[in-house]
Order: C-alpha cells, then structure tokens, then sequence
C-alpha cells in the first residue's frame, strides 16, 4: 500500500532537475513536472482497477461508483472551465505537455481535466478498496444499503419517511458552499 503512492512519488520528485528556489534558476525546473504528477492517481487506479477489483470478495456498488464518478468529474471538468483562468497560473509551460484544453477566458493545460477524472477515481477506489478490503472484517452485514432515488443509496425508511433523512448530510453540504463562497469572494488574498 505504501508503495502504491511511495513510488509515484518518487518517480515525480526524480523529474525535478533544479529545485525551485526564490531564484529559479531554469525557465523549465521541473519538465513535466505537472504530467508526470498525475501518477499520483493513476498508479493507484492501475493498481486497484487490476488488482482488487477482478477479485471475488470485492463486492461493490458498481453502479453507484459510476453514478459518482458520472456526477463528480463533469462538476470538476465545469469547475475548471469557468474558474481556472481566475484563480490559476501556469508559468511554466515546460511542466505540461502543452496541451491546451478548453477553458472560459483562456486555455488550460489538459492535465487540470485528467486531474479532476483522475483524482476524483482514484480518491473513490481507494475508499472502495480499504471499505471492502482493509476494513471488510468490521462491515455489519445488516446495515446493507439499497439503491433507491435514481442510484443514490438511501436506507429504505428513511425513503419511505422523509424526515428521517439523514441530517448529518447538511452540516457537509452548507459547509462546501460557505467555504467555497468565502473563497471566491477572498480571491485577492490567495494571489
């Protein structure tokens, strides 16, 4: 497990041939240093998309991994179109494939979309694989979720009875929009 994020690591940082400095040195300090990040996420997916999923003990909602995954990426592809222009800059060229991709203002390097596709999998099959894997010994068996709601896992009287939805979901979800409010609205201060 260790290596699974051990070795991405290493290989990025091997990439770096002047360390930054106040003083950078090299127009390019780090070529594809950005592309070569995304191992990042992608040894992991490798790694537990060949390893663990074809297993027979991993059972899994597949359905709402990809409900999830169909639902987050899009968001963060939007997230990139419409934001990253104010709040990103990208200096060095070198450090991507210069790829350009689509983005509100001005382009952005492709890598911003494999990061979200990426990023947003290998953060839901790394919970998927400690859950069913790591931790399966302590799943209670009788707290199985059925699929109700177009693919979302609700408990099926809490479905029947609405007030019982589970109120811990609003703290979390009014916590993202106030923080990401208060981030937009700060935006002079991260620059």
């Amino acid at each position: 497990m260790l290596a699974m994020v051990s070795v991405p690591a290493a290989l990025t940082l091997k990439t770096v041939r002047s360390p930054g400095t106040l003083q950078i040195a090299s127009s390019n300090p780090t070529p594809y240093g950005y592309t070569w990040s995304l191992l990042l996420f992608v040894i992991p997916i490798m790694v537990i998309a060949f390893g663990f999923l074809p297993r027979q003990e991993a059972n899994f909602p597949r359905k709402a991994f990809w409900w999830t995954i169909g639902i987050l990426v899009p968001l963060g592809f939007a997230t990139d179109f419409f934001f990253a222009s104010r709040f990103f800059i990208f200096s060095n060229a070198g450090a991507t494939l210069q790829i350009g991709a689509p983005a509100l203002h001005k382009p952005v390097p492709i890598e911003e979309y494999v990061f979200y596709l990426a990023g947003f999998m290998a953060t839901l099959l790394i919970y998927l694989w400690l859950d069913e894997y790591w931790l399966a010994a302590y799943n209670a068996p009788d707290y199985r979720m059925e699929p109700h709601c177009g693919g979302s896992h609700l408990q099926k009287d809490t479905v029947a009875d609405p007030r019982r939805f589970p109120r811990v979901f609003h703290f979390p979800c009014a916590r993202c929009f106030c923080s990401s409010g208060q981030l937009f609205s700060n935006r002079q201060a991260i620059h």
